[in-house]
């Protein structure tokens, strides 16, 4: 599900960039719903490599990857989804742990409230009484984006500034995360959340800046990073409609991106300009292959290498020819 759930929206994204689409997209996920329903219990649970129960917060995830790719026109059964809903609604009935549970119960409450089968009664309450009891910053955000589903506007806000407070107080991974986060997850989570409500909330500059350093500092990334990652990007990008810019003096509506070669780009010079008045973000990417090989690198460890022909002679491998054989023998050194 976490591969699949940015599919729904990868070729959407590529051309919004100029990239060509894939066009066996479409039905790599309509195969994943299919497998991902075979994993479904008659209860309307999930499990992770066949029909299970009593993960929540899983049954939650793979009823939103279900109610997105439905949004999506995809092909998903109405028995599954009805059940998959009832699933969730049921769970609610029995398990109100908020302290133990809360990233369950608050992801459970989100799809219900996408699919317009949440208490509104319990997102208030939650909002107003236990709203400290949950951990997570992914978890207060997603109560924050179902009381925006319900038009709660206030509320919402109130508590997408909570999760961006909880969200900016995270240092560390935590390994032991039930719900697979991490700071750049969480910081991802908020952000498409908060840019998908209706209206978007004040604290979005903020939340762009938050997922911009966590990303800088992630050493690597996980399925549920880059998901959260592309999510955001495609939120932020539907709501582009209001930008005005100028590019190269030509008037442009929404928001721009191009890929433009080097050399391009010296010849024929890329201007833009915000002729609106809201601050906007600018975000330049280059990719190029260094001039000079890169130096050894290594962290808490180095790499002796030494290549060899096969009767044994220490070799030249920059000299080496196709479907030459060599012995390459390594030597790795701890850092102390």
């Amino acid at each position: 599900t976490s591969r699949a759930m940015p599919l729904l929206y990868v070729n959407d994204m590529a051309k919004s960039i100029g990239m060509e689409s894939d066009p066996d997209l479409h039905q790599r996920i309509q195969d994943a719903i299919y497998k991902v329903l075979s994993y479904q219990s008659s209860s309307g649970s999930f499990g992770l490599w066949g029909p299970g129960s009593g993960d929540l917060w899983l049954d939650a995830y793979v009823s939103e990857f279900l109610t997105r790719a439905r949004e999506e026109k995809y092909d998903v059964p109405a028995l599954a989804m009805n059940q998959a809903l009832n699933n969730l609604q049921n769970s609610l009935g029995y398990d109100q742990d908020v302290q133990d549970k809360g990233s369950d119960i608050a992801y459970a409450l989100y799809v219900l409230a996408r699919n317009k089968k949440a208490s509104i009664g319990d997102l208030r309450y939650y909002a107003d009484t236990q709203l400290e009891a949950f951990s997570s910053p992914m978890a207060v955000a997603q109560l924050a984006a179902s009381l925006a589903l319900y038009g709660d506007t206030q509320r919402s806000e109130s508590t997408f500034q909570t999760a961006l407070r909880l969200a900016q107080s995270e240092t560390d991974y935590d390994w032991y995360r039930s719900d697979y986060g991490s700071r750049l997850r969480d910081g991802a989570a908020i952000l498409a959340l908060a840019a998908e409500s209706k209206p978007v909330p004040s604290i979005m500059p903020q939340l762009i800046k938050l997922v911009g350093v966590a990303r800088a500092d992630a050493r690597w990334t996980s399925t549920q990073d880059e998901s959260w990652m592309l999510l955001a990007a495609r939120a932020l990008k539907e709501g582009n409609d209001s930008i005005t810019l100028s590019v190269n003096g030509a008037p442009h509506s929404g928001g721009y991106s191009d890929q433009v070669a080097g050399g391009d780009l010296v010849d024929s010079p890329l201007t833009i300009a915000n002729t609106g008045a809201t601050p906007l973000q600018a975000v330049v990417t280059a990719v190029a292959a260094p001039v000079d090989p890169l130096p050894a690198g290594g962290d808490g460890f180095t790499i002796d290498r030494t290549y060899y022909k096969l009767d044994g002679t220490e070799a030249n491998v920059t000299e080496a020819k196709q479907n030459e054989r060599y012995v390459v023998v390594l030597k790795i050194y701890e850092q102390n």
